[in-house]
C-alpha cells in the first residue's frame, strides 16, 4: 500500500480552501443562534477539513482496488463519513465552547442528536451518498482513461482531425529482456504494473498525459504550453526518478531488484484524431512521434537516462538543479534531416 505523498497537513492546506466555501452553508443552517455564527463559520469548515484530510492521507489508500466498482463505493462511502461526521461534531464543538459546557453536558449531546436525526437530514445522506458514488465513479472512469480524454470523447473534440503541436516523451524500462528471463513473465508484469502505477502522480503533477502503452514502453505527452511551462516535460522524468528512489526499498523486497528507465523527449507538430468504432482511442500522426522514439533508442549508445532534441531544450527555460549536455548531431532512422541532441541531468535536487 502507498502512502499518499504530503501527510496530513499539506492535505489539510489544500483541502482548507475548498471546506470554507462548503462548511459555510451548514454553518448558517445548522447555526442554533445568530450569535453563534461567528464561531459555526470558523468550526464547521475546520472540521470538515480535518476529517476530509484523514481520509484522503488514511483512508482513501485503503479503498483503492484493481475492480472500479470497488474503489467508486469505498471512495463514496468514506466522502459520505467525513460529512456524516464533520458537520455534527463542529456543531458538537460549538455549542461546548459558546456555552462553556461540559463536552459530555446531555443539554448538548441532546441538542447534536436532535439536529442530525431528522428525517430530512436523513434523506439529504442518503442523496450525498449516492451523488458522491456518481462522481466517484465519473472521476474513476476519467482516471482510468487519462487526464482529458473523457471529457474530449465526450465532446467530440477528436471526431475530426485536429493540428496540435505537442510534446512527446518515450520512458522505456531498462534491461527489460533480462529482467523478463530471471523473474518470469507474471513476476515481471506485475513489476511492469507498479511500475507505470508510480509513473501515475509524476504525469499527472506536471499536466501531462499518458497517450498509449507499448510492452514496457509509456508515451507521455503534453500539449505544447502545459509541456514548456515550467519545464513540465523534464520536471515529469525528474519527478519519476524520485518517486522510485522513494519506492526503492519496497521494488527490493518484492521483486529483488530496483526498476531503471531512460526517456527520449521532442516536440512538433502532430495531428490527433479519434479512430475505432468498437474499441475508440486518440491517437496522434506525425514525424514527431517517429523521432522521439529514435532518441529515446539512442539514449544507451550515448550514456544518457534522459535524451532530449536541441529544438525542444530550445523551447525551454532549464530549471534550477538541470544540466543540458550537447552530444551532437545525429542521423535517425526514417529521417532525412539529422538532429541536435542533448543529455539531460540533474545536478542538485530539482525544485518540484
Amino acid at each position: 500500500m502507498k502512502r499518499t505523498p504530503g501527510g496530513f497537513w499539506r492535505t489539510f492546506k489544500r483541502a482548507y480552501p475548498v471546506s470554507l466555501a462548503f462548511g459555510a452553508v451548514p454553518a448558517f443552517v445548522f447555526t442554533p443562534r445568530p450569535d453563534y455564527i461567528p464561531w459555526a463559520v470558523a468550526l464547521f469548515p475546520l472540521c470538515f477539513a480535518a476529517f476530509m484530510s484523514a481520509f484522503v492521507v488514511w483512508g482513501q489508500p485503503r479503498v483503492r482496488s484493481r475492480s472500479l466498482a470497488v474503489t467508486a463505493l469505498g471512495t463514496a462511502a468514506g466522502y459520505s463519513l467525513v460529512i456524516a461526521l464533520a458537520f455534527p461534531t463542529a456543531l458538537w464543538l460549538l455549542l461546548v465552547l459558546a456555552n462553556r459546557a461540559s463536552p459530555f453536558d446531555p443539554d448538548v449531546l441532546a441538542a447534536v442528536r436532535g439536529t442530525f436525526s431528522q428525517p430530512g437530514i436523513l434523506a439529504a445522506s442518503a442523496v450525498t451518498f449516492v451523488l458522491m458514488l456518481v462522481i466517484a465513479f465519473l472521476f474513476g472512469v476519467s482516471r482510468q482513461l487519462g487526464p482529458g480524454v473523457m471529457r474530449n470523447w465526450v465532446l467530440g473534440y477528436y471526431h475530426t482531425p485536429k493540428r496540435e503541436e505537442r510534446v512527446f516523451m518515450f520512458v522505456d524500462l531498462r534491461g527489460s529482456t533480462a529482467l523478463a528471463e530471471r523473474m518470469g513473465e507474471v513476476e515481471f508484469s506485475r513489476l511492469v504494473q507498479a511500475f507505470f502505477e508510480d509513473l501515475s502522480e509524476p504525469v499527472l503533477a506536471t499536466k501531462g498525459e499518458v497517450s498509449h502503452y507499448i510492452g514496457d514502453e509509456a508515451v507521455l505527452t503534453w500539449r505544447r504550453a502545459r509541456g514548456f511551462e515550467r519545464a513540465n516535460c523534464l520536471r515529469c522524468f525528474a519527478l519519476f526518478e524520485d518517486q522510485i528512489a522513494a519506492r526503492a526499498g519496497w521494488y527490493r523486497e518484492t521483486f529483488g531488484v530496483v526498476p531503471e528507465f531512460k526517456a527520449g523527449a521532442h516536440w512538433g507538430p502532430v495531428v490527433a484524431t479519434q479512430v475505432g468504432e468498437i474499441k475508440s482511442e486518440i491517437v496522434y500522426h506525425g514525424d514527431v512521434l517517429n523521432t522521439t522514439a529514435r532518441i529515446q533508442g539512442l539514449c544507451s549508445d550515448l550514456g544518457a537516462r534522459l535524451l532530449v532534441s536541441q529544438a525542444l531544450l530550445d523551447e525551454l527555460e532549464l530549471p534550477e538543479g538541470f544540466e543540458a549536455v550537447p552530444v551532437g548531431v545525429h542521423s535517425l532512422k526514417g529521417r532525412v534531416e539529422p538532429i541536435a541532441l542533448a543529455r539531460v541531468t540533474r545536478v542538485a535536487s530539482a525544485s518540484r
